[in-house]
């Protein structure tokens, strides 16, 4: 490549992606969300940024329906499975990546990724550049040339190898634009092209090396020598033209993206901050921060920007008093806390800025702010704040009455209008609804902690405070308009106290249980690593991928099965199908688990507990699922597993407090009985009515038997067909699921809907619903918005199509565990019970209860979830109570 030439660089985002997806081991968000294809996709577009330091870049992705080469050939690529659900999460991510890094993103429809690489590339070096082109596949050789190189991921997404012309001609022994005729004569499994029977890599090299291209090839056959050879052409010739045609990248795409178009534009760094803490990558923040800090400065902006003189600075109680009698009663005010840190549990109040019309501005410094709150709860304004729930936290004397003198919080009213936003922060929210930039500064929605500067304080929280009277009535107005009124009063306003006070509360953990069971696991642990490598007659590294690939497929030569960019795979689903043929295998699985478990729980959860309380305060998010559902993290309590041995030792941990029990409800089946009140399916309706075993109903119905004759395999299969209809199961993961062919999976799926029609029409409506509006509701009205359903993606439409069944129904479940968790506080509240609601897990309510009121509780919970909303079907609650979480008996 040319020095002095400014680089191009040119990203083939489908490739890379898949590739990373393959090569990164499983990464997820606290919440649960797959990241580890864009973690890999963002560390190599880092890498590459600064690596190349391009002047101009773009990433292709593959466009949405088919391309000419499936209308050349129907079986194009059709062998391949649908990409894996995991990935497919993944994709929106990876184009939300590439723009907030300021590279444009280039699809074409009717062409592949690499067509529009090929193009982009050659047009690139006629504009004067020295052309990147980066990609996990080896198809794109054939565009190597003068300044244009082709850097491959060799393993995993670091390694990497750059090809020029020379080293292309090294390795194959022909020119870069023969690659197509080379795999035109060898065939292309992995896109289903055909190719020549009969020839492989070496034949089909030397073929080109002698005769240049298929065509020439042809041409001459008389002067192929090996005759059984010549046979195999003269059969497969039409194969080996057809194959060339597919496997030549185009280079004459119509798009109308020029090379100077795609000249790097500024990272949007609100934007890049806000996905790579969405996505938790902590460890890629250093990197992006230096990038960002190399970064050129950015334009003025093109919002106003929401910046206000330095409110006055109130100095006395008496004057703090003498400015809220100005109020007119209901006017609104709006307050903005500043905190002494960024812990949102045990934090302080540093300051308060009020913010209230006609003309009323004034910043409460720390000495007077427990006075002051209190002075201004008193008065007669509609208070409305952002992150109440903190607010709570740093005034645990004035919980109460905070909690029913403030009317709004644009946090949680902001999270349902749009539940699917990824965040709620106040400069994000005044950018998209306000249009005014909230001025920059420390504070950044009362994150402050102790300022130096008092009067810069005071202006950056006093802008704060304007923001959030601003955000108020719009944010009022549309959820009135939206319907989503109810909503925001009903369910998540009542429940934001209750949520504090479950966080405050905490959950008592036994330190010496978990000791101890870490101790135990770690005994395992090297018994089983003793055994696996017994069983594999050598030492190795069980972590590492390629070492475990060598022994199972090299050295034990068990059955391989999934191949991918780095080998055969060797995750949990190829490894719990080698179990029948090897005993190594399921011990690699056992490790596996217990290695997870010992180091997420038994060893984590010890450094959580908090010295000043001995429990674990976990996090309970009201602003972070798109279906309403809580989650919690730091730590997460909600992915505690409750099915193993180990999973229950975790739990056992989880104990109340010496005089007290824990106390268990648990809807039984609520999506399921959710399912049967929105369809009006009659055989459900029935079913649940006579409290029969669902399962085995629906077994029963499915295999045509008496509930009697249901086997457990037939109700182990039928529960799975349930839960596959509920998340929008395509046959092939149920095919997965329950270790059959697609075909079986597929007439399970449609038996299932034969036997329940009104369940088929519910699933066509609902996604009808979906692609009309670009919504769907829940019982109670809270909308999730799927616009992907619209989507000429496949995989990413058929994501949203799932979405569009589930969400009503899962929505709806969560909306009525959080009716029954204010019913709960309630009823604790007016009866005087020193009882304390610990968690919610889904469909589940932990308490902790006196011991001599257990059985009163257990009582008077089952009765407030029973009756939280009423179904065309009861609401069945299972109550269990014991000394810690796992060890309970039910209610009798």
């Amino acid at each position: 490549m040319a020095a002095d030439k400014p680089k191009f660089l040119v990203v083939d985002g489908n490739s890379l992606l898949y590739r990373a997806f393959h090569a990164v081991p499983y990464l997820s968000t606290s919440e649960g969300l797959p990241t580890n294809a864009v973690y890999g996709f963002a560390s190599m577009l880092l890498n590459l940024l600064n690596q190349y330091k391009p002047e101009a870049a773009v990433v292709a992705f593959d466009a949405r329906g088919p391309t000419f080469r499936h209308e050349a050939f129907s079986d194009y690529k059709a062998q391949r499975p649908p990409a894996p659900d995991d990935l497919v999460k993944q994709m929106p991510f990876a184009r939300d990546l590439v723009r907030a890094l300021g590279i444009r993103i280039l699809e074409v429809p009717g062409y592949e990724a690499d067509d529009c690489v090929g193009t982009m590339a050659l047009r690139a070096r006629e504009a004067g550049y020295s052309v990147v082109i980066v990609t996990g596949d080896l198809d794109e050789l054939q565009l190597v040339g003068d300044d244009i190189v082709v850097v491959t991921t060799k393993r995993g997404v670091t390694d990497t190898v750059e090809y020029d012309t020379a080293a292309v001609q090294e390795r194959y022994g022909f020119r870069p634009e023969q690659m197509a005729d080379y795999k035109a004569l060898k065939g292309d499994p992995s896109d289903n092209v055909p190719g020549v029977k009969g020839i492989g890599d070496k034949t089909a090299a030397r073929l080109v090396q002698e005769f240049g291209s298929i065509e020439n090839l042809l041409s001459r056959l008389g002067e192929v020598k090996e005759e059984r050879l010549r046979k195999l052409l003269e059969a497969g010739a039409e194969d080996a033209r057809r194959s060339k045609d597919l496997c030549t990248i185009r280079t004459d795409v119509p798009c109308e993206i020029t090379p100077d178009d795609c000249k790097l534009q500024l990272l949007d760094a609100a934007a890049a901050r806000e996905l790579f803490t969405r996505l938790e990558f902590k460890s890629l923040m250093p990197r992006l921060e230096e990038m960002l800090a190399n970064a050129p400065e950015p334009p003025a902006p093109t919002y106003a920007v929401l910046d206000l003189p330095s409110p006055e600075t109130v100095t006395s109680l008496e004057e703090l008093k003498s400015r809220t009698a100005r109020l007119a009663p209901q006017s609104t005010a709006a307050l903005a806390p500043l905190y002494s840190s960024q812990d949102p549990l045990w934090a302080e109040l540093d300051g308060l800025a009020v913010h209230a019309e006609p003309d009323c501005r004034f910043y409460i410094p720390r000495p007077l702010v427990p006075d002051a709150l209190e002075v201004l709860l008193d008065s007669n304004a509609r208070l409305v704040v952002h992150d109440l729930k903190r607010l709570l936290h740093a005034a645990p004397n004035l919980q109460d009455r905070l909690a029913q003198r403030v009317s709004l919080d644009t946090t949680v009213a902001a999270y349902v209008l749009n539940p699917g936003r990824g965040s709620y922060d106040l400069p994000s929210l005044s950018l998209e609804i306000l249009e005014k930039q909230l001025q920059a500064g420390t504070a950044s929605g009362g994150l402050l902690g102790l300022a130096e500067d008092g009067e810069n304080t005071a202006r950056i929280v006093g802008n704060e405070a304007a923001c959030i009277f601003q955000l108020a009535p719009k944010l009022e107005g549309r959820l009135e308009a939206d319907g989503l009124l109810g909503v925001y009063r009903d369910i998540e306003h009542p429940l934001i106290p209750i949520l504090a006070e479950m966080e405050q509360t905490g959950v008592w953990v036994d330190r010496s249980a978990l000791t101890a069971l870490s101790e135990s696991l770690n005994g395992r642990i090297r018994a089983l690593e003793s055994e696996i490598h017994r069983l594999a007659g050598e030492e190795f590294n069980i972590g590492s991928t390629k070492q475990l690939q060598s022994v199972l497929f090299e050295k034990l030569k068990l059955p391989a099965g999934r191949k991918t960019k780095t080998g055969f795979s060797t995750d949990n689903e190829v490894l719990a199908a080698l179990a029948a043929e090897h005993e190594i295998a399921a011990k690699i699985l056992e490790y596996r688990e217990l290695t997870k478990l010992k180091s997420t729980y038994a060893d984590a959860l010890v450094g959580l507990i908090n010295p000043r309380t001995g429990r674990v305060h976990t996090s309970l998010n009201q602003t972070v699922t798109a279906t309403g559902r809580l989650s919690s993290s730091n730590p997460n309590l909600q992915n505690i597993p409750i099915r193993t041995d180990v999973g229950r030792e975790i739990r056992r941990a989880f104990a109340a407090v010496e005089g007290c029990l824990l106390v268990s409800a648990d809807y039984s089946q609520i999506e399921l009985r959710i399912l049967a009140h929105i369809t009006e399916e009659p055989e459900l309706l029935r079913a649940f009515e006579a409290d029969e075993d669902i399962h085995a109903h629906t077994a029963s119905t499915l295999f045509g038997v008496r509930d009697e004759d249901v086997t457990p395999e037939m109700r182990r299969q039928a529960k799975t067909v349930n839960f596959a209809v509920l998340y929008g199961m395509t046959d092939y993961g149920l095919s997965r699921e329950l270790g059959i062919s697609v075909s079986d999976a597929k007439k399970f799926i449609e038996g299932y809907f034969a036997r329940f029609p009104r369940i088929k029409e519910y699933v066509t409506s609902i996604q009808a619903q979906a692609r009309e509006k670009g919504y769907v509701t829940t019982l109670l009205g809270r909308r999730r918005y799927i616009p992907e359903i619209n989507s000429g993606n496949r995989n990413v439409r058929a994501f949203a199509e799932r979405a569009a069944v589930n969400s009503p129904i899962q929505g709806t479940a969560a909306d009525i565990m959080k009716l029954a968790m204010i019913r709960v506080a309630s009823r604790l509240k007016r009866e005087g019970s020193s009882a304390k609601l610990l968690l919610q897990v889904h469909d589940e309510l932990l308490l902790e209860v006196p011991e001599q009121d257990a059985e009163a509780l257990c009582k008077l919970v089952g009765e407030e979830m029973s009756q939280a909303y009423t179904l065309k079907v009861p609401l069945k609650v299972d109550v269990k109570r014991g000394p810690n979480w796992s060890d309970m008996d039910s209610l009798r």
